[in-house]
């Protein structure tokens, strides 16, 4: 699924656009630049405001690598329990292969 990006240099089109992604309930992230715009005829600069507004996607698991885990060898079943910081690029105990796959415990039911 693709996340929402939008750049707008209306303030009213941007209260719009954050008014319906909090109803459909999505978390986004807004960042205001000042941008100069030139006049063809005679030059000269002026400053614009311009928002670039980011769906968030919050799927995404972020841990700060304390929280339990269990690794899972893809090739023998072999699985045990550590904190992820600890699993991190390890291989399998038994069969020594790096086939290995990180699940969340709460995810663990999913997979069977």
């Amino acid at each position: 699924m693709f996340s929402y990006k939008k750049r707008i240099e209306s303030l009213d089109e941007l209260h719009k656009v954050m008014e319906a992604l909090d109803t459909l309930g999505k978390e986004y992230i807004v960042q205001k630049k000042t941008e100069y715009k030139t006049v063809p005829i005679n030059k000269h600069k002026y400053p614009v405001n311009v928002w670039f507004l980011e769906e968030v996607n919050t799927s995404k698991v972020i841990s700060d690598g304390n929280e339990i885990v269990k690794l899972i060898c893809n090739d023998c079943g072999t699985s045990f329990r550590e904190e992820r910081k600890r699993l991190e690029g390890r291989s399998c105990i038994y069969c020594f292969n790096h086939n290995t796959t990180i699940v969340p415990l709460d995810k663990e039911c999913e997979l069977k």
